[in-house]
């Protein structure tokens, strides 16, 4: 989640999995039985951040393992700095040039560039870019 000013991003500092222990993502999870993708992200996001945004916009969608699919979702609301920290995982508000830089410990290495696309006014939203996973974790 951006700001209308594309300024700052919510992300989450990660305590599981271990891997990701300590490094930045975006708050998220599994989709349940009988949910949809994007219901999926508005409840999680509820239950990490605590705002409950019904406006998520389908970004890329990773096909990891060949079974398996991550859904990445973006939205551009000033909401985003009413999150709050609702779980053992801490929420922040950060900004966009840090998250950017070397300096940001991220989750996964796809991470930064999925930010740029989503930052990127000629990427089409609205619809799930496909791609296989390349970058791993």
């Amino acid at each position: 989640m951006f700001d209308e000013g594309m300024e700052n991003l919510a992300l989450i500092v990660k305590s599981r999995p271990q891997w990701q222990a300590g490094k930045l993502n975006g708050p998220g999870g599994s989709v349940e039985a009988r949910e949809e993708p994007g219901e999926a992200m508005r409840r999680e996001f509820l239950e990490e951040a605590g705002v409950d945004y019904d406006g998520w916009i389908p970004l890329v969608r990773i096909y990891r393992d060949g079974d398996r699919e991550i859904f990445f979702f973006v939205a551009y609301t000033n909401l985003v700095h009413e999150v709050k920290t609702l779980t053992d995982e801490s929420v922040h508000v950060l900004p966009i040039d840090y998250v950017l830089s070397e300096k940001a410990m991220l989750a996964s290495q796809n991470l930064r560039w999925i930010i740029h696309m989503a930052i990127d006014p000629c990427v089409g939203k609205g619809r799930f870019i496909d791609v296989e996973d390349v970058a791993g974790h």
